[in-house]
């Protein structure tokens, strides 16, 4: 049978349940402690309120993230890892762009240019030093300069400031130019985790392909979405058996949790490339996924197998699935929406500061409620074109609207990445508007 949005409903409800406690110490009710880890459980929640605009996403990241603050602080000099704190950078900078609160944005700044300083100087390859702990030495890993050239392009969203995106394609190309990528031949876009180790992990391939995303919708460059394009058909190729993810495999230590990364990026290759053949990836995954649940609707990382009853496994390693769940494409058949057909307004596909909820009125299904100035839902359609011209008539329209109804399109523009990316521009390759 095929995975439903009441199922992924279910599934969220039974971590909450499980995962989703107070926290006696600091007194917020969190999902878990740790650093890493935790940004990446806080994440997957962001994801799901970016992709759903439902309230039990941003309930749950924004007290775990008061808890995340409370036992770290806001400024994570003291963490030797500039992985661990470009994964934290992640969470605060899409807390800004979704929900509008400076101290998120002042938090993320100030932390990747610490980062960033600490992690290249006295570097002369363009790439990030993975640690600062005594006896790592100063190498570079790929699991630093993925989400560091994320986090760069967020940040330059959400600020304005190109020298970030400057800085994210300075580290991104020394990246896929060097030899922790693949660049060519059978193996493209396999990435490598450091020098002589080509472990291919969930991680790095899903951080390049986000990474690489990021860069080609900035800068239109035909090698950036060439990238995208390896490391999403080479992950699936090696990743996965019959379709089904087959990596990582346990529910302890860092491997635990870095399904879920790839998730996220996965989904957004799928919906901003307009990619509809992978979209049988995530119906697979979510239906195993859920058959293989626990009792109690818990999910392990390795959702092929079964999960015990015990469910002995932390948030980080539960999260996967969620991930998984909270970043579905779509749940109809196809990514295609005809521009004259009717679209229910929860069927977005992103959104931000709204919140989704029931609704008591005819059509059923929910209502978008929080509307505000700089507040929208995006839903992606198919434009065809008709004659060669078509895609400078549809800019040309758009322009004058928003020129008409007064949008603002200085610093607020550049903050919305959707409007940015889609609303002046109709993309080549196939890929959708935005309505």
């Amino acid at each position: 049978s095929s995975f439903t949005e009441a199922m992924a409903d279910k599934a969220l409800e039974a971590f909450k349940n499980k995962y989703y406690v107070k926290n006696s110490t600091t007194g917020y009710d969190s999902l878990g402690g740790g650093f890493w880890g935790i940004a990446e459980v806080m994440e997957a929640m962001l994801d799901g309120y970016e992709t759903t605009g439902k309230s039990i996403y941003r309930d749950m990241f924004q007290n775990t993230y008061k808890d995340f603050i409370a036992r770290n602080g806001d400024y994570w000099s003291n963490n030797d890892f500039n992985d661990d704190i470009a994964w934290a950078v992640l969470d605060s900078v899409r807390a800004y762009l979704l929900f509008g609160d400076q101290s998120y944005l002042d938090i993320a700044k100030k932390n990747w240019d610490f980062m960033y300083k600490r992690g290249t100087e006295g570097r002369t390859d363009g790439m990030i030093r993975w640690s600062h702990e005594n006896g790592r030495g100063d190498g570079t890993l790929s699991c630093i300069n993925g989400p560091a050239t994320v986090g760069a392009c967020y940040l330059a969203i959400a600020t304005g400031d190109d020298s970030y995106y400057t800085k994210a394609k300075r580290v991104f190309d020394a990246w896929r130019n060097s030899s922790l990528y693949v660049r060519e031949g059978e193996d493209a876009g396999h990435v490598w985790d450091s020098a002589g180790n080509a472990w291919r992990s969930t991680y790095n391939q899903g951080t390049f392909l986000g990474a690489a995303i990021m860069l080609y919708e900035k800068y239109g460059t035909q090698q950036y979405y060439d990238d995208a394009c390896n490391v999403m058909a080479n992950t699936v190729k090696n990743l996965c058996y019959n379709n089904i993810l087959k990596e990582e495999n346990t529910n302890s230590g860092d491997l635990s949790g870095m399904r879920g990364i790839l998730m996220r990026y996965m989904r957004k290759f799928i919906v901003d490339f307009n990619k509809g053949e992978y979209l049988s990836f995530f119906k697979d995954n979510a239906r195993v996924a859920w058959m293989n649940s626990n009792s109690k609707g818990i999910m392990q990382c390795a959702w092929q197998g079964k999960a015990s009853e015990d469910a002995t496994w932390d948030s980080f390693a539960a999260y996967n699935a969620i991930s998984l769940m909270a970043n579905m494409p779509t749940y109809a058949d196809s990514l295609q929406r005809d521009a004259y057909s009717n679209i229910e307004a929860e069927d977005l596909d992103y959104c931000k500061g709204l919140i989704s909820e029931n609704s008591g009125g005819t059509s059923g299904g929910r209502s978008l409620g929080g509307v505000k100035n700089g507040n929208y839902a995006a839903y992606y359609i198919l434009v065809r074109q008709v004659r060669q011209n078509l895609h400078l008539n549809i800019q040309k329209v758009l322009k004058k609207k928003m020129q008409k109804e007064h949008w603002n399109l200085g610093l607020e523009a550049q903050q919305d990445h959707l409007l940015q990316r889609q609303a002046l521009k109709i993309q080549e390759h196939g890929r959708t508007g935005r309505k």
